[in-house]
């Protein structure tokens, strides 16, 4: 049977190349069907350009996702503009609670304490007053400094459009992204630790109407941890639509080979996008 193909495929060819000098010969004779065939043909190549740049880009997923980090860093350096000063209230709260109970500490203290105990109860609320404070006028600088609208101008400074360029922005916005994410996920966690400490250290010097406030106080430490910061969220679902985006699934079967008559091992993977 493969005889047979090989002889046909030798006929096809030698009948292509003798014909092909009256083909061109009819070509140049009638200019009309010859441009009106390239044009039709010219319409397939965008549906085949596209087909191309898809298969060239399945090796790097930052192309493909939507949206993708540079437009998302857009948005967010746009919504950062017109509400920085909300962006932060989750710590903000927590450290005006901390604050207020520092503030009111030292008339709630128990009546009890001894000279060595009332000096450690007075630096319990100044510690308390100046952690919340400090997260309140902290949030608000960071605010201020606008991280996402700065990292956006370094991504629109980069000119081209060919894919080194487009690489190179869209990781640059990554970058912008995932630091900005891990910086607040550090903060978070100082914001409950610190702000909880000094709660907790505080009311072991406080009367029971005190402690009652001094534990409100621990309470609220937790609000950038049950609300996360908008740049920890962000971070987040891009890289969750990138993993939608760009995930082989693998599986392992055996598979019976006709042509050997024997058994193997196949690993098979599938990318969906």
């Amino acid at each position: 049977m493969f005889q047979h193909l090989r002889i046909l495929f030798t006929v096809f060819a030698l009948s292509t190349i003798l014909i092909q000098p009256a083909f061109s010969k009819e070509n140049s004779e009638k200019p009309n069907s010859t441009n009106e065939e390239s044009s039709s043909d010219s319409s397939d190549e965008p549906s085949i350009d596209k087909s191309l740049d898809l298969l060239k880009a399945l090796d790097y997923p930052e192309l493909q996702v939507v949206p993708r980090a540079s437009q998302r860093l857009k948005v967010e350096a746009a919504r950062e503009t017109s509400g920085w000063y909300t962006d932060y209230w989750a710590f903000q709260v927590s450290g005006l609670a901390t604050a207020y109970v520092g503030s009111m500490g030292s008339s709630m203290f128990r009546a009890s304490l001894t000279a060595d105990q009332q000096t450690d109860a007075d630096a319990a609320v100044l510690g308390a007053q100046v952690t919340g404070a400090g997260w309140i006028l902290g949030t608000v600088l960071l605010g201020l400094g606008k991280p996402y609208e700065t990292g956006y101008r370094e991504v629109r400074a980069v000119k081209g459009k060919d894919k080194r360029a487009q690489l190179l922005r869209e990781r640059m916005a990554e970058e912008t992204l995932e630091s900005s994410s891990k910086l607040m996920t550090k903060l978070t966690y100082g914001a409950l630790i610190t702000n909880a400490m000094a709660s907790i250290y505080l009311a072991t010097f406080m009367n029971r109407e005190g402690t009652i406030y001094a534990a409100a106080s621990a309470m609220f430490s937790f609000l950038p941890m049950i609300f996360p910061h908008q740049h920890i969220v962000s971070w987040g679902k891009h890289q969750e639509y990138k993993r939608k985006i760009y995930v082989p699934f693998t599986s392992m079967r055996l598979h019976y080979d006709s042509k050997t008559q024997k058994t193997m091992p196949l690993l098979a993977m599938n990318w969906t996008f």
